[in-house]
């Protein structure tokens, strides 16, 4: 494991200020020389060795840096057994100081990756630019499946289910717009045939929070984002608000 920075190794890692771990992984172009600094937060059961169909040509033609890591007891980030939907958003915060992204970077969830980056809007509103929530339940295998419950199954499992899915200490239309000015963006993307996570959750989310750009996708399920055109839509989408 290396503490920091990129590597040729398997995997690099950052140490917390509560002594923990998360390991990274990163795509793209070096973070110094990108524009548009992108963090993808994982979907259940997944971890940081998830692969999206879009390009290293199209990467750097939007200017892309990409970081995927595992969330705390997934694949080799080490446990929190004092895992809340804070304290996801704040790992995010302090992944991305101490690899120095900068003041400004994008955040992207996926399925009940989702519930960090509402944490993120609640918690640390003023930090990412730009937020998208992509409503999914599972990952397709990768290479790295067998990695991904190593910490053991309650800390990566269930633990993610029991804070996804339990009681958040704040409700997902209670968040203020954490951008008044337009100095950032909200979007979710929902597929309308998805029948894990309906549409219908996500219109009222979207009614009630007038400042998400809501973008419904006809004949699209659950694992949109894992389509090349409309994987190719968010990235554009995105970096583009």
């Amino acid at each position: 494991m290396r503490l920091t920075g990129r590597s040729s190794g398997d995997f690099s890692a950052v140490r917390l200020g509560d002594g923990r771990h998360l390991a990274y992984k990163e795509r793209g172009l070096p973070k110094e020389q990108a524009k548009h600094k992108i963090i993808l937060v994982h979907a259940f059961g997944d971890s940081k060795g998830f692969k999206l169909p879009i390009s290293e040509e199209l990467l750097k033609e939007l200017q892309i840096y990409l970081l995927q890591f595992d969330r705390a007891g997934y694949g080799e980030s080490d446990p929190n057994p004092k895992r809340s939907v804070k304290s996801d958003a704040l790992d995010i915060q302090e992944l991305a100081d101490k690899l120095q992204l900068g003041p400004k970077f994008y955040v992207i969830g996926i399925s009940i990756g989702a519930y960090p980056v509402y944490g993120c809007l609640k918690y640390i509103p003023h930090s990412p630019s730009d937020l998208e929530i992509l409503e999914q339940l599972d990952g397709p295998q990768n290479e790295e499946q067998e990695k991904v419950k190593q910490q053991g199954t309650h800390e990566s499992l269930y633990r993610d289910l029991m804070v996804g899915l339990g009681r958040w200490e704040f409700g997902p239309t209670d968040i203020s717009n954490p951008f008044p000015n337009n100095e950032g963006y909200v979007h979710m993307w929902q597929g309308y045939e998805d029948k894990v996570c309906r549409f219908e959750m996500n219109r009222y989310i979207a009614e009630r929070l007038p400042w998400i750009q809501y973008h419904e996708v006809a004949g699209a399920g659950h694992l949109l984002i894992y389509k090349a055109a409309h994987c190719e839509a968010i990235f554009r989408a995105l970096v583009s608000s």
